[in-house]
């Protein structure tokens, strides 16, 4: 509902009309709402923004590759979703450029700064970690890279501690 339509009911304004066609309305347009990002109903126009200050937040992501065993980041976790990462061990590991889509934990890092980042790790390992262990969104994490280790199946790969954090008592 808004100030315009009380009702909620759908009108001409707030209407969503398959592509081409003209008639009965199928759905209702509604902004979206939520979160720390904040939207306008571009049907409305485009709002003044002079007034409003960006979030301490970097939607942008970057991807872990740690070098040091361990080198270790307080994540809060977000979501497993597939993304492109830097490709390390495929036709394009000599290529600084070349990535891969893998499926990657997505996180937020609070930075010495204060800033918020988005962080994401695709190693299997620690997906395979993350997911056995039942870990949720708004999980609270301090991981730590232990170094290359041979696996079981013969290949060498990243290894990880993933420690739950707690308030102190």
């Amino acid at each position: 509902m808004s100030k315009s339509n009380p009702t909620g009911a759908v009108t001409d304004e707030t209407a969503v009309v398959v592509a081409g066609e003209t008639g009965t309305a199928i759905a209702e347009y509604k902004p979206k709402q939520g979160g720390i990002v904040q939207y306008a109903d571009i049907n409305e126009g485009i709002p003044d923004m002079g007034d409003m200050v960006a979030a301490p937040l970097d939607l942008a992501s970057n991807y872990w590759a740690p070098e040091a065993e361990g080198e270790s980041k307080r994540l809060l976790f977000d979501r497993f979703e597939k993304s492109l990462v830097p490709d390390k061990f495929g036709p394009g590991k000599n290529d600084p450029d070349a990535t891969v889509e893998l499926e990657t934990a997505h996180f937020w890092e609070r930075t010495s700064s204060g800033e918020i980042i988005a962080t994401r790790q695709a190693s299997k390992v620690l997906l395979s970690t993350l997911k056995s262990a039942g870990v949720d969104r708004g999980a609270m994490l301090e991981i730590v890279y232990k170094g290359k280790k041979k696996l079981s199946n013969g290949n060498t790969g990243d290894t990880w501690a993933v420690y739950p954090l707690v308030r102190k008592a």
